[in-house]
């Protein structure tokens, strides 16, 4: 068992042994972190730029959609007056 004086010391010396490893290790931030063999970006492929492209054109076609409805509705509105 151990008295108040010797818990205190043992105390004192972990503390002290964690804080020189603390300050002998680099701080890790996000902007250090490399990946090792992470090799050359890809390209994309001419596949996947033809798909990307049908993607933002039907997104397009969906917004048209929308504001010819919108103005469609205010038309209506304003011939109903």
């Amino acid at each position: 068992a151990l008295d108040a004086a010797a818990l205190s010391a043992h105390l004192e010396k972990l503390n002290e042994s964690q804080a020189g490893a603390c300050e002998s290790r680099q701080p890790s931030t996000p902007a250090s972190v490399r990946f090792a063999n992470t090799g050359p970006t890809k390209t994309s492929s001419d596949a996947f730029k033809a798909k990307r492209a049908a993607h933002y054109n039907e997104f397009r076609m969906l917004q048209a959609f929308r504001n010819n409805k919108l103005d469609g509705e205010s038309e209506s509105e304003d011939s109903a007056k």
